[in-house]
């Protein structure tokens, strides 16, 4: 891990003086690197505080910057067991920060120089680096970790100039990456083997030192000795000789002492089990390879597009203990099937890739939409009006003109694909009850879907379409196919075999709600799907509100581009509040300071998350149940989510509303299990398709009774019974993500947007948060100015139209080689391209 900072002169100078106990006793000691080194007369080999503190007194303010390499768990724990492996460890890691050091000097280090009026930034190439290594976490805890602080100073002829570190910053995880990698590459060499423990951030630890001794020896060093006796591997007389260890050293602060008391410790908690071979553990070229195409597969999964900055750093991280560096990164893209983009054209200088599975996917999506543009039967504009007349008659619905004419777009069109594109809040659940009266009258069987179970409740309980979520679909069609396999997970499926699919008995319309967050594979999966069964398919959504969390944006690409037919949707009628209607209406298509105004009233900048979130369960927990029912609380992570959800509960238990309830062991998502209490009352939501037990992901309800392993729970009026040893996917439910909130629609939402968390606050997040609520919304912020700027802009995934049509044209022939596909170039088309699959 590296962390970086800029240090005053007074903070530099006490990483000699605070730590200098330690470095007494440990091998390798503190000392220099940089070219710069030999200008300042600086001695490599060796560290004198005296001069150190010299150099950096003459930048006060600014002294340098702190880059702390800090050495995986185990390395640490095995640091401390005997003096050969202490000997490897350090070697190891000293070896692999002294490497990438010396790239961040070669390649970061550069001075901004004014000539002539004109200040250009500048590589010098040269540093001076003071390296310090330390020993122990400040919770008195073996961590191996190494303050390498860069002196504000670089030369560019010969004059001496501070350091820009702009890049530096810029870089900093690719540095780590280059530092883990390096030291695993170490380790191999020297005989240790190692396992990755998270592939996409590029983590590896040391064979033998399990996960239990990692956790144990990753808290408070006095909280672990407290649990020596719960964890039944020492006698009270060892758990004392430990304590009474610790407690001298940290008196003495005396690092021999220290590492005696971890030894103890860890060897009564049951030791480690490292094994040193004595040849090196060689890495096959294979490997490397495999590494890079499950870095690309990863990418390919969720973006359509990716950067050679983005791709390097996944690949890096895959290859964390293949001896993957950069040099064999560029060798692999450049063996690679990857098509090179270029530059997207409105904005960036990075250079971008995508797979020609990605590709095809795009140009196929396309391709499906226009063959099958009026070929498709329909019914008649007047029968269609006559019908809906008498449907509003007999049931009382006051349809708008817009919903009118949308009812008529779908039972009217002759293509196999249309769409309803439609702001929120413009009553698309209630048009669609009206068009699936006129066309079950008229013979049809509709069916629903959404990405998400939530939005697909609403479908089936709001405009009575028996609906599942999209997966769903997909896997009973693969089965009325005859192809599904048994027994398999459906949780981690991305692709479906739909040959030997055949139409039904009575024609049959597919409404696909929320489609905007339908991704490339879902569409051109569905798609495939409904030219097989010969059903007609409306894609209802609004590209506005949050893009898909895989790869491209069809529903978006397809309705902005004009490829397919589209209605449009503008009237919001959700809001019953005059001032929070029109705060919606700025935030989708006006001025975003506009709505920000308009709610100002309720909003509350807190800069503490502590307290931001004591007031935002201050106001959930001062509502009545009724209002609380019809309440929610948005978040954009799913940490805090969790985190709000306990505050909530935790004051509602004082209050006296809730019990305690009983302990569950549960599991969110790709989550690990956990444990939660649950007690009649809470509000929970479900996380997982069941259909036997009936619920879908993204679905709420209210507990109602509690046992040992059941739940029972209320959920759209129906009490159902829950084995939580069968089904655990839930959780409480008084806080959700955004993400799970779109197509939620409640009386009042509370609104936590939090500004460190960047890459999730867009203007989508915040029309989607607004737009939830009926009557009322609170936002609480820690920073008013900088929301702003961050959810003034729409985000939206990258797609082949965002790079140059020539250039899209001359991949998709590349396409057509590796893909064994033939492409015909023509002017009628979208963007100049049909594609024929052999």
């Amino acid at each position: 891990m590296l962390s970086i900072s800029n240090v005053t002169a007074k903070m530099a100078s006490s990483y000699y003086e605070k730590d200098g106990y330690y470095a007494r006793d440990m091998q390798d000691g503190d000392r220099w690197q940089g070219r710069l080194c030999k200008q300042l007369a600086l001695p490599i080999h060796s560290l004198e505080p005296e001069q150190f503190n010299e150099l950096v007194l003459q930048n006060p303010k600014r002294a340098g910057f702190d880059l702390t390499f800090s050495a995986p768990k185990s390395v640490s724990v095995a640091m401390v067991m005997n003096e050969e492996m202490k000997k490897d460890m350090l070697t190891c890691h000293n070896k692999a920060v002294e490497k990438i050091l010396h790239e961040i000097e070669a390649n970061e280090i550069a001075a901004r120089i004014t000539k002539n009026s004109i200040t250009e930034t500048i590589q010098t190439g040269n540093m001076a680096c003071g390296k310090f290594n330390h020993y122990v976490s400040r919770n008195s805890d073996m961590q191996l970790h190494t303050h390498a602080v860069i002196l504000n100073k670089t030369m560019y002829n010969e004059k001496i100039y501070a350091v820009s570190n702009e890049s530096i910053y810029q870089n900093k995880i690719l540095y780590g990456q280059l530092y883990r990698n390096q030291l695993a590459k170490n380790l191999q060499k020297k005989g240790y083997s190692l396992e990755i423990t998270d592939h996409e951030k590029g983590f590896f630890e040391i064979k033998g030192v399990e996960q239990e001794m990692l956790e144990r020896f990753s808290t408070r060093r006095q909280e672990i000795l407290q649990q020596l006796k719960s964890w039944n591997v020492g006698d009270a007389v060892n758990a004392s000789r430990a304590a009474l260890l610790s407690r001298k050293a940290k008196e003495h602060r005396n690092l021999g002492e220290l590492t005696e008391s971890w030894r103890e410790s860890i060897l009564q908690a049951g030791g480690i089990q490292v094994e040193k071979v004595n040849e090196p553990i060689k890495v096959v070229k294979e490997d490397k390879r495999n590494a890079f195409d499950q870095a690309v597969n990863r990418l390919s999964e969720h973006q359509y597009a990716f950067s050679k900055r983005e791709l390097e750093r996944a690949v890096l991280a895959e290859g964390c203990i293949a001896g993957m560096e950069r040099i064999d990164f560029e060798t692999q893209l450049n063996k690679s099937y990857l098509i090179c983009l270029g530059k997207p054209i409105s904005n960036g200088e990075d250079i971008y890739y995508t797979s020609p599975e990605n590709q095809a996917a795009e140009l196929q999506i396309t391709q499906n939409i226009v063959q099958s543009q009026g070929k498709m039967k329909a019914l008649l504009a007047e029968k269609v009006k006559s019908d809906l007349i008498h449907i509003s008659q007999e049931q009382g619905l006051t349809l708008s003109k817009e919903q009118t004419e949308a009812v008529l777009h779908i039972a009217t069109s002759r293509d196999r694909f249309s769409a309803v594109q439609g702001l929120a809040g413009t009553g698309k659940t209630y048009l669609l009850n009206a068009t699936r009266e006129v066309l079950e009258k008229n013979g049809y069987n509709v069916i629903g879907a959404s990405f998400t179970g939530k939005a697909a409740e609403g479908l089936q309980f709001e405009a009575k379409i028996k609906s599942t979520t999209i997966h769903s679909l997909l896997n009973k069609l693969e089965k009325e196919a005859g192809n599904a396999i048994k027994d398999e997970d459906f949780s981690q499926k991305k692709t479906w075999d739909f040959e030997g699919l055949l139409s039904g008995k009575k024609p049959e319309i597919w409404v696909i709600d929320e489609a905007g967050l339908t991704d490339n594979n879902i569409m051109v999966h569905l798609q495939t799907a409904a030219k097989a069964k010969n059903a007609k398919v409306v894609l209802v959504g609004d590209y506005q509100q949050l893009a898909p969390v895989g790869a491209g944006n069809s529903y978006s690409n397809l309705v902005q581009s004009g490829q397919i037919s589209t209605c449009y949707l503008s009237d919001i009628r959700r809001q019953k509040n005059e001032t929070l209607l029109q705060a919606v209406k700025e935030s989708v298509t006006g001025d975003i300071h506009k709505s920000l105004e308009l709610v100002a009233d309720h909003t509350f900048e807190i800069p503490s998350t502590s307290k931001r979130f004591k007031a935002i369960t201050k106001e959930y927990v001062e509502l009545s149940p009724a209002e609380q029912k019809n309440t929610i609380v948005l978040t954009a992570k799913n940490k805090d989510r969790i985190a709000i959800n306990d505050s909530i509960r935790a004051a509602l238990i004082k209050n006296g509303r809730l019990g305690e309830g009983l302990e569950y062991k549960i599991q969110t998502g790709k989550s690990d299990e956990c444990k939660r209490n649950f007690s009649i009352g809470d509000k929970i939501m479900f996380f997982k398709n069941d259909y036997k037990l009936g619920v879908m992901n993204g679905q709420m309800g209210k507990v109602i009774n509690t046992s040992e392993c059941r739940l029972v729970v209320e959920t759209n009026n129906i009490a159902i019974k829950i084995n939580t040893m069968e089904y655990n996917h839930f959780d409480h439910g008084y806080a959700m993500t955004t993400h799970k909130a779109q197509g939620v629609t409640v009386d009042r939402a509370i609104i936590n947007i939090d500004f460190t968390q960047k890459q999730l606050n867009s203007r989508n997040n915040y029309y989607v948060d607004i737009s939830r609520a009926k009557k009322k919304i609170s936002i609480y912020n820690n920073s008013n100015e900088k929301i702003v700027k961050q959810i003034s802009q729409f985000t939206k995934n990258l797609v082949a139209t965002n790079f140059k049509k020539e250039q899209t044209i001359e991949k998709v022939r590349e396409v057509s080689k590796i893909l064994n596909e033939t492409i015909l170039i023509s002017n009628k088309a979208p963007n100049g391209i049909t594609l024929h699959v052999k």
